[in-house]
């Protein structure tokens, strides 16, 4: 509200005043003609049939724009908007003019670019695909967003390649730990067989270590994950302060998510412990007893 109010109260002293807008005007000339002597800015281009001169015209300001909803938020994209008849007539010297001067021998106007609008982002291919009939090319926010969606399941796949990769490495390291906690406590595991533990209740000593580190590796996970998207995002939003423009809440951890990786972390855990706890249950309470 604060915003719309201080581009009213800045847009008020615009408003009915002229400015001048300065263009370069293309007008037709014969074949190795000169410009009209006295005229400043005429000038002929060499083996072209038209001429470039420079022109003024005088507007009148009737309304101020908040954002140009067609281009990027920033100081440096500001437009100027003026009626369809009256920039049909100005005729302005276009960039491609220079290159294409066989379409200007009949003096009809050439564009680079036109603009084409639909009701519904459901017509925007079909639309697409009648333009290129007509032997144009055509770029919508529907290729954007395709080259975006390419570009992510790739990076989706990189990324899903990396976290296979963590996923064997951390399974290796619980499998590693359990194991080496097996031939440090044999004694203790073969004390408990003989004082009447079964296989079972060792396997399962055994599993409630692994979902305890799978507990405890999770929430440290989460907890770290958390602290780095809140640094990225307090970053980003003091780059883009320093740039002038609104904070934006580039990351978020829902509920969902935490509750989901832990529990990912503890079945990842209670698989890797699988063996270790096996082997656990299947020692000799007489070999376990004579190791030192």
């Amino acid at each position: 509200m604060d915003d719309e109010i201080n581009v009213a109260e800045l847009a008020k002293p615009l408003l009915g005043r002229e400015l001048t807008m300065r263009y370069a005007e293309r007008t037709a000339t014969p074949d190795n003609a000169q410009p009209a002597p006295g005229k400043a800015g005429d000038q002929t281009v060499a083996g072209a049939s038209y001429s470039v001169v420079s022109h003024e015209q005088k507007l009148t300001i009737v309304g101020v724009c908040d954002l140009d909803p067609d281009s990027m938020r920033g100081q440096m994209r500001a437009r100027l908007f003026i009626p369809l008849k009256l920039a049909q007539n100005l005729h302005v010297m276009q960039p491609s003019d220079l290159r294409d001067t066989t379409n200007l021998a009949g003096g009809a106007p050439t564009y680079t670019t036109v603009e084409v609008r639909v009701r519904s982002p459901k017509y925007v291919r079909a639309v697409e695909d009648a333009i290129k009939k007509m032997g144009f090319n055509t770029f919508s926010i529907v290729d954007a967003t395709k080259n975006l969606r390419q570009f992510f399941a790739v990076l989706d796949l990189f990324l899903g390649i990396f976290g296979s990769l963590a996923l064997a490495v951390a399974s290796i390291g619980i499998v590693n730990t359990l194991v080496m906690a097996i031939l440090e406590r044999r004694r203790e595991i073969g004390i408990m067989k003989a004082i009447g533990a079964s296989d079972a209740d060792v396997r399962g000593l055994f599993f409630a270590e692994a979902g305890a580190m799978g507990i405890f590796g999770g929430a440290l996970g989460v907890a770290l994950g958390w602290a780095i998207g809140r640094a990225i995002n307090f970053g980003t939003n003091v780059y883009l302060k320093r740039q002038h423009f609104p904070p934006e809440q580039i990351w978020s951890v829902p509920w969902w998510l935490v509750i989901g990786a832990i529990g990912f972390s503890i079945v990842v855990s209670l698989l890797s412990g699988l063996y270790p706890a096996g082997r656990a249950a299947k020692l000799d309470p007489v070999q376990a007893l004579r190791y030192e």
